[in-house]
């Protein structure tokens, strides 16, 4: 059985961190680190929440970033803007989210160099709260096939 068998019939539950983190804020994501090896695909599921979602205040932009806790950088993963791309990422990056509650991000053809800690960010219309700084989901791209979560 080779490699792409075993990951390609690899099914494992994820655990989602519950990410209240205040008044209503949140975003959920895997708790433990994501384990990949370079050249497959992975998938970071995340779900997020607002007050008042849909009622008074609109989601204005989503965004990932790398190693950024605030998500505020000059180049992102992911921006549903398409500012400042950090072009490592570009045509390989699909956010499988959408503006509600769904964040989840898809990286295609893994590098050795995607390693890092993993921040998704939104912006609302509220005019004075906003989703407070957070710790991300830990990727680490490596050739060996253990502890993996969740990988394509």
């Amino acid at each position: 059985m080779n490699t792409e068998t075993i990951l390609g019939s690899l099914a494992v539950t994820i655990f989602l961190l519950p990410g209240v983190l205040s008044d209503g804020w949140s975003v959920q994501h895997p708790a433990g680190p994501i384990y990949a090896v370079p050249g497959s695909a992975v998938i970071i599921p995340c779900l997020y929440g607002y007050p008042d979602p849909g009622q008074r205040y609109r989601v204005r932009s989503v965004m990932w970033c790398r190693n950024q806790a605030y998500c505020v950088t000059p180049r992102y993963v992911y921006h549903s803007e398409g500012i400042f791309p950090e072009l490592a990422y570009q045509g390989r990056v699909e956010y499988l989210g959408d503006e509600a509650n769904n964040c989840t991000l898809k990286i295609n053809d893994l590098r050795v160099s995607d390693s890092g800690m993993y921040v998704f960010r939104f912006i609302t219309d509220h005019p004075v709260e906003k989703l407070p700084g957070q710790a991300g989901v830990l990727l680490l791209v490596t050739g060996k096939t253990a502890g993996f979560l969740k990988s394509i």
